[in-house]
């Protein structure tokens, strides 16, 4: 519990265009632990390779990944 919420609180700490943006983090009222982070329209890379992607966009992709 404690290790969830401090890495979600570094994470949500980061600013960089690379990495998804954590708006909130907390614990609800039965304990459940969360975290709220921006929506990026057209799924995760795992979505985007099962539909086809081209190597350059791969490239691309996992360069902006190693940059953050």
């Amino acid at each position: 519990s404690k290790r969830f919420l401090r890495e979600a609180r570094t994470i949500a700490a980061l600013t960089h265009p690379n990495i998804v943006a954590i708006y909130e983090v907390g614990v609800t009222a039965e304990q459940l632990h969360y975290f709220s982070m921006q929506f990026l329209p057209g799924g995760d890379l795992a979505q985007r390779m099962r539909r086809g992607i081209e190597p350059a966009e791969i490239v691309r992709v996992l360069s902006g990944i190693a940059k953050a």
